[in-house]
């Protein structure tokens, strides 16, 4: 069978169709990132100086060993920020439609929240919003 009698039965059968189209898809979403990466590595001029590999931060020179270690605590507080940063997310849109919306959406969402008091409650009982 020759390559334009293949490409003419794959054209007419949809669901093989659809399965060329996703397989292009994917190909071309594999290749459109990965395509600049490869000629910056093969075109882009590399000459490490001990200048350009000096670690620095909004300019100036580092001072001291660039490995600090942070206590735990801030990494407690960021997740508490980042769980109530996303109840705001989810609220919002709840919030703008609150008028046209039935008893069992408001109950729903009054449900999320009391959970996420509970673990607000839960994190300050433990002692995890005390600054120390």
């Amino acid at each position: 069978m020759s390559q334009r009698y293949w490409f003419a039965i794959l054209i007419m059968d949809s669901y093989s169709t659809q399965y060329f189209f996703v397989v292009v898809f994917l190909g071309a979403a594999v290749a459109f990132p990965l395509a600049p990466l490869i000629l910056s590595r093969l075109l882009a001029p590399h000459k490490p100086t001990p200048i350009k590999t000096d670690t620095y931060e909004c300019g100036l020179s580092a001072k001291g060993d660039p490995w600090v270690q942070f206590r735990v605590g801030y990494y407690i507080y960021a997740l508490v920020y980042v769980i109530f940063a996303v109840e705001t997310v989810f609220l919002y849109p709840w919030a703008v439609a609150f008028a046209g919306l039935s008893l069992g959406s408001f109950i729903a969402v009054m449900v999320f929240v009391l959970l996420l008091v509970e673990g607000l409650v839960y994190a300050w009982a433990k002692g995890a919003l005390e600054w120390k």
